[in-house]
């Protein structure tokens, strides 16, 4: 009896522990089904239901939960508004986009441990289908970053960039808009993202946008100010991560940089989450480990480099930025 008790202890304390992701999970379905925005103003379940043309009992189900967390009000006997919209994602938002990567990528990659554990087999990332949602989600980081790249530009008297890996394009076009004779050179190996990043580019005459593979490509201008290699080490594979850092270093004059940002193993900050991003990416065959500070360090020692600066850049996700610089200059 004593042993039911405390299972039964147990079993609530995990039960309490899951509350979170009810958030979550509403949060997702109505960004999704735009249901945010249909109950902007008092609905009722029927008339959203009739508009969008959903179940009407998955519907009210969902309703139920937005009440009890407190995303949904009741407004009348049977009609329903949105609380604080503008706190909840919108459609095309990157805290929507955020949710859409966390709940259709890593969620049931997390889930599928079990089976692949007892098979002894990966999963398959599918750059096709999920490289644009993951490119969106990058916004968070440049946003955040920018700054930072805008002072070493300011201070390195940078004129020719290129970014490896440059998804959408984001950095490149706000250097663009502050730095017009910059020339920048954005290459990326997914059709849907570059032809995105190409659109987005397109009133910026500065900016070439190239699909290609960052393994064999090569830029004409040898002698470039910066490189940037931002969120992509995790495509790389362990064994060739140097001979490719190595063919970059050789991108750039002597005074040229490289920057790296990437979330990063056991490091001071963010252990919760790179150890979470680390399994999702081990999860998969064509995915690959996060660096850990030592392996950057030796990577940069053994191309001729040195990180002059090492510093994170968004804690809570482990995400750091590290520079690279040539020894001699």
């Amino acid at each position: 009896m004593l042993g039911e008790w405390r299972e039964t202890i147990k079993a609530r304390k995990w039960l309490k522990k899951n509350i979170p992701f009810l958030y979550s999970w509403h949060a997702y379905v109505g960004n999704e089904l735009k249901l945010f925005k249909a109950f902007k103003h008092p609905k009722t379940v029927d008339e959203v239901a009739n508009n969008l043309s959903v179940p009407k009992d998955l519907l009210k189900s969902w309703v139920d939960v937005g009440v009890a967390i407190n995303h949904l009000k009741k407004k009348s006997s049977e009609s329903f508004q949105v609380r604080k919209l503008q706190l909840l994602p919108k459609r095309g938002s990157l805290s929507g986009a955020l949710l859409k990567e966390m709940m259709e990528l890593h969620i049931p990659s997390l889930l599928s441990y079990p089976d692949l554990m007892k098979t002894n087999t990966k999963r398959h990332f599918d750059h096709q289908k999920h490289g644009d949602v993951v490119a969106r989600t990058s916004r968070l980081i440049e946003t955040i970053a920018y700054p930072i790249y805008k002072k070493l530009i300011k201070e390195g008297e940078i004129s020719s960039i290129v970014d490896v890996g440059c998804g959408h394009a984001g950095y490149l076009q706000k250097v663009a808009e502050e730095q017009p004779n910059i020339e920048m050179v954005g290459i990326d190996n997914h059709p849907l993202v570059v032809q995105r990043a190409t659109e987005a580019c397109g009133s910026f005459s500065n900016i070439k946008i190239i699909h290609a593979d960052l393994h064999e490509w090569a830029p004409t201008n040898q002698k470039n100010d910066l490189v940037m290699l931002n969120n992509i080490m995790h495509y790389i594979d362990l064994d060739k991560r140097e001979s490719l850092l190595s063919r970059v270093s050789k991108w750039t004059h002597k005074k040229g940089k490289i920057i790296i940002i990437t979330p990063v193993r056991n490091a001071q900050y963010g252990k919760e989450f790179s150890a979470t991003f680390n399994s999702f990416f081990s999860a998969h065959s064509n995915l690959h480990p996060l660096p850990n500070q030592t392996e950057l360090e030796t990577i940069a020692a053994n191309i001729g480099m040195k990180i002059s600066q090492f510093n994170p850049l968004i804690k809570t996700g482990s995400w750091y930025i590290a520079v690279f610089e040539h020894k001699k200059v």
